[in-house]
């Protein structure tokens, strides 16, 4: 991937959620780890020795799903969209 070995750079996608960038009371473990993958993702993203190298670091945080299984879930709660877009 590196451009020192030939490479051209790429792409790095890391899966986050939703609950990544915004409060998720219901779910403050899962909210937590969510937003540690955004704050990575961020974090590479600024690192000066990855840009150089020409790899981009990218973070998709769908929603949930509302399905039956959810509906039926004792925590159910399916948060509002937001419209969060970082920008480095």
């Amino acid at each position: 991937m590196s451009k020192e070995n030939g490479g051209s750079g790429g792409v790095i996608i890391n899966t986050g959620s939703v609950a990544g960038v915004t409060v998720m009371p219901c779910f403050p473990v899962y909210a937590a780890t969510k937003h540690g993958v955004v704050a990575l993702s961020r974090s590479l993203a600024a690192n000066p020795k990855i840009t150089a190298k020409n790899i981009r670091i990218n973070a998709i945080c769908p929603a949930g799903v509302d399905t039956e299984v959810q509906r039926n879930s004792k925590t159910y709660a399916i948060p509002k969209p937001v419209d969060v877009k970082f920008i480095p």
